[in-house]
């Protein structure tokens, strides 16, 4: 399954045929031949993800709403509910020797 079609079935609206396509405040956005800007409204470039193949494309969408979903979390100051200081804070290794 392509990536294009992967979009579209998981409810990403296309903007401009095979070059941008938004969910919500979510966007995709081609940056060049093989590249994918991924961001939102209020943050623009949260990752880039390479053009996936017909094998990685549902694995590509996922991994990109997740980012999306992150960044929304971000800015609530929320990760799982937690504060996210104290989430960062929690997954740090602070062993030290």
């Amino acid at each position: 399954m392509g990536f294009l079609k992967t979009l579209k079935e998981h409810n990403w609206t296309e903007i401009a045929h095979n070059w941008e396509y938004t969910k919500g405040d979510w966007v995709v956005k081609r940056d060049s031949s093989s590249w994918w800007i991924v961001g939102t409204k209020t943050n623009p470039r949260i990752f880039d993800v390479p053009e996936p193949t017909s094998i990685t494309a549902v694995w590509t969408v996922n991994l990109i709403e997740h980012l999306c979903e992150m960044d929304d979390k971000s800015r609530l100051g929320k990760i799982h509910g937690i504060p996210l200081n104290a989430f960062l804070l929690s997954k740090l290794d602070l062993n030290l020797y």
